[in-house]
């Protein structure tokens, strides 16, 4: 009875911290991080304000949470989506930017807010290190890519390197026209890409 009891308040806690979060991102997509307070970030999510320093001791300690869960987040959509290969491999890449481009458009003002220089500034000099460019993030890539030239569906270039390539390209394309519609909106960019994609690696 008391293992299902704690697991039972874990949950619970989960599902708390879970409704915190969601808050929190709903109200910095109207307001901002500013206008995103505690009380309205408690308001949001239905508990009392002593509930948020249960998980957080500061606004900028649950501002951490929310950009490590946003990386884990495109973590998950990238693996999913290049953990098998069909017959089109094309098509999964394309669906997989589809994917990545519904999440940004849905956290826009929160992506735009962690690229500002101020934000940059205070995940360097709190010590956060960004999962970008690191073997949790390219594996899946190179992985994908060496499979799909075995069978014949891309022609032959070193994995490695142009898994690279393609996730910089992404990267920077989609922070680009998220941040200031440049070089064109991100729909645009992601139908840009597809094509760029094909060119790079049709045999």
């Amino acid at each position: 009875m008391r293992c299902l009891l704690m697991h039972d308040k874990t949950k619970k806690s989960k599902e708390t911290k879970h409704r915190l979060r969601q808050s929190a991102l709903e109200l910095i997509n109207q307001k901002g991080f500013d206008g995103a307070t505690v009380k309205a970030i408690v308001d949001g999510a239905g508990y009392a304000k002593g509930t948020f320093y249960l998980y957080w001791e500061t606004k900028y300690d649950m501002l951490m949470d929310l950009v490590k869960e946003m990386y884990d987040v495109f973590g998950c959509i990238l693996k999913e989506s290049l953990s098998h290969t069909t017959d089109n491999p094309f098509h999964d890449i394309d669906l997989l930017l589809d994917r990545m481009s519904l999440m940004v458009k849905k956290h826009e003002a929160f992506m735009k807010m962690i690229h500002t220089p101020d934000i940059l500034i205070l995940l360097r000099d709190s010590g956060y290190e960004s999962p970008l460019y690191t073997d949790e993030m390219l594996v899946p890539i190179i992985t994908y890519v060496e499979i799909c030239i075995q069978k014949g569906f891309f022609r032959q270039v070193d994995p490695a390197i142009y898994s690279k390539l393609l996730f910089i390209m992404v990267h920077s394309l989609f922070e680009s026209a998220t941040q200031c519609d440049f070089p064109v909106d991100i729909d645009t960019v992601k139908e840009e890409l597809k094509l760029l994609i094909r060119k790079m690696l049709t045999p």
